[in-house]
């Protein structure tokens, strides 16, 4: 079957997205519960081995027999889910491939600890405490004296069970909330899986502006791929991310400063000849760091870089996988294209979902819709996944305009829940 890179443990959509655009060079092994529960076409069996991700012992074997079954040798190795990294660590290592270490994916799934290397290396980051009962939380509280605080899972990404605590009393009922979720996702890898468990942590809230970025680290430094500042709209549930302008630049940050930044961030933890997505917060001219994952950024990040870019990023994180250094855009010559994420408003089935005035709008280039008709809404706490219905791409010219005129054209989308 020839050359092909070996994709660990991504969504359906994904691996749809995946092979559509590179089907002769890939193949997958895809999480059994993931692929059941899927509305894409399985592809066909020489392209995906499906089995229990969380058993990495007989997933390695199912790999091997599909492998010499087919014939196929692994040019590369890649992932683009936080819960699989561990997994395709241990693959790499068992095949001989170049990932990230096993040492280097634990350093950036567990925030408490890349906080610690950060700090050594002197970087800006909130700081943080792991909270193994409310006492230890209180303690917390009481040390950074009563200030806005951040209570979440040490292994978690996105907004799930992230809370913004003002005061003792919403500590409280923070932690009770968030310890009852981690219990429940008992199982779930991106929270508890054979390599790391989920524990609570809690640090202080840093206020300003959230910015995320994707960069390549290499040992003579990094290459910026995209830079982005986070959409927030009034009255969100705390953490939740309404959308990503692409920018060129940080107010009161140089070019100089931001590299350094991400070279130190990124190596302190264990990573290099890798893609990197970072979370961070800038406040006072100082960079605050977040969270560090070794893989692009996923949601509607990579529809908005390929309209920006013409370039697909999963493609090049697949080219990086097989030893080729693509050919990048410099970031500084971006427009400002615009992405705005589609959310239902309450819970229930979605019955319908009608894009047509959004497609007449000229400010709108693009709809992508991730959900479907017949699907169960459930809103967050509860789910943080299936109320995101889709995104949508703004063209440059609208971002000068306010956020609250990107708002209104969102309301084009005609969504039915029943």
């Amino acid at each position: 079957m020839g050359s092909k890179v070996l994709i660990v443990g991504t969504t359906p959509d994904y691996v749809e997205w995946i092979r559509t655009l590179l089907k002769c060079e890939v193949f997958f092994i895809t999480d059994l519960k993931a692929r059941r529960n899927a509305v894409e076409s399985c592809p066909a069996p020489v392209e995906e081995i499906l089995c229990n991700l969380s058993d990495y012992k007989n997933a390695i074997l199912a790999l091997k027999e599909h492998i010499k079954h087919y014939n196929i040798e692994v040019a590369g190795i890649t992932c683009f889910d936080c819960e699989s990294m561990e997994l395709a660590s241990f693959i790499a290592n068992e095949l001989s491939l170049n990932f990230q270490s096993s040492s280097a994916v634990h350093n950036c799934r567990d925030k408490f600890i890349s906080k610690a290397y950060w700090k050594e290396k002197q970087l800006f980051t909130p700081r943080i405490a792991k909270i193994e009962g409310f006492e230890q939380a209180e303690i917390f509280f009481q040390n950074i004296k009563g200030q806005v605080c951040v209570l979440k899972p040490s292994s978690g990404a996105g907004s799930e069970l992230v809370f913004l605590c003002h005061n003792l009393a919403e500590l409280r009922q923070a932690y009770e909330k968030a310890s009852e979720g981690l219990k429940e996702k008992t199982g779930n890898m991106l929270y508890d899986s054979p390599a790391i468990k989920s524990s609570l942590i809690l640090e202080e809230y840093i206020s300003g502006t959230e910015y995320s970025c994707d960069f390549i680290i290499k040992d003579d430094g990094v290459k910026i791929i995209r830079l982005t500042e986070k959409i927030k709209f009034p009255g969100q549930i705390f953490g939740i991310i309404d959308g990503y302008k692409l920018i060129n630049f940080i107010s009161g940050i140089s070019e100089k400063k931001l590299y350094d930044t991400l070279y130190k961030a990124a190596s302190s933890v264990g990573l290099n000849n890798s893609i990197c997505m970072i979370d961070f917060i800038v406040r006072d001219r100082n960079i605050f760091l977040i969270e560090i994952a070794p893989r692009p950024g996923g949601d509607c990040l990579p529809h908005l870089l390929e309209i920006a870019t013409g370039q697909n990023i999963l493609a090049v994180n697949i080219d990086l996988a097989k030893g080729k250094m693509p050919q990048l855009l410099d970031y500084k010559t971006i427009k400002p294209w615009i992405a705005l994420r589609i959310f239902a408003d309450r819970k229930g089935i979605l019955s319908e979902i009608d894009v047509k005035e959004l497609l007449k709008n000229p400010m709108v280039s693009k709809v992508n819709i991730t959900s479907y008709k017949g699907k169960n809404i459930e809103l967050p706490p509860k789910d943080y996944d299936s109320w995101v219905l889709g995104n949508i791409i703004l063209k440059p010219d609208v971002a000068d305009n306010s956020y609250s005129v990107a708002k209104k054209i969102i309301g084009l989308a005609r969504i039915k829940i029943d």
